[in-house]
């Protein structure tokens, strides 16, 4: 090699030109496998903007915190409608108020459901307006109720869209006393819940969401992935 190198004849300047374009190629090809594999894994540069349908859109339940009112349907006693409020608040309650709260679904029939619904916000008394790409609907044609950890909440999920990049918009009314909306987006098939999941919107805040689906790949039907035709639960299980 030393011999060839230090030469100065063509057959050295031959074998030098096909050792440099040699190497040329294979750095070529060596950084063109590195750009493909990089280019095929998603990066914080690169997504798959994938168009949502209609029926993918989300459901959004909406509930007030501490958003009780006055008794409605359901007449009660000053202290019989202080322990109504703290059951609605989930507080503690002592001995003769646990005593109280017998009688009202002994005695008196009114079960939680009822006191619940009485104490709630009304759609009409919690949701504004339902505005669509600026043109604005009445939220309560859209809303369905929800019985939820904080009392009545109501959930927008039957959408006036017609395209699903189409930008919603959910005005909330400033009831009395003023205090946080809570927020849960969630699918059509999932039950909200809105205390462990739901965002805490302060009052007079505007909150701004965008809606990014996660795509689930189910296997096809006859195909067992990592399972075996010969699993038993006998065995397996112990």
């Amino acid at each position: 090699m030393i011999r060839i190198y230090s030469s100065d004849t063509w057959p050295s300047r031959i074998f030098w030109c096909l050792v440099v374009v040699t190497c040329l190629v294979l750095f070529l090809l060596h950084s063109g496998m590195m750009l493909e594999f990089y280019h095929s894994k998603p990066t914080f540069r690169q997504y798959t903007d994938e168009p949502l349908q209609l029926e993918d859109l989300p459901f959004i339940t909406i509930c007030k915190e501490n958003g009780y009112t006055a008794m409605k349907n359901i007449s009660l006693k000053e202290e019989e409608f202080d322990v109504a409020f703290r059951v609605m608040r989930q507080e503690f309650l002592t001995v003769d108020e646990y005593e109280i709260l017998r009688r009202l679904e002994n005695e008196r029939r009114v079960t939680a459901e009822e006191l619940y619904t009485s104490l709630s916000l009304t759609c009409k008394e919690l949701l504004k307006t339902l505005k669509v790409s600026g043109k604005g609907y009445d939220a309560c044609e859209f809303a369905s109720e929800d019985l939820t950890e904080y009392g009545v909440c109501w959930t927008v999920g039957k959408w006036p869209a017609r395209r699903a990049n189409d930008r919603v918009e959910i005005v909330i009314k400033n009831t009395k006393p003023a205090s946080n909306i809570i927020v849960h987006v969630h699918s059509r098939l999932v039950q909200p819940s809105v205390m462990a999941k739901g965002l805490y919107i302060p009052k007079d805040r505007i909150a701004h969401m965008i809606v990014q689906p996660n795509m689930v790949d189910s296997l096809e039907i006859g195909s067992w992935g990592t399972c075996s035709k010969e699993w038993s639960s006998k065995i397996h299980l112990g």
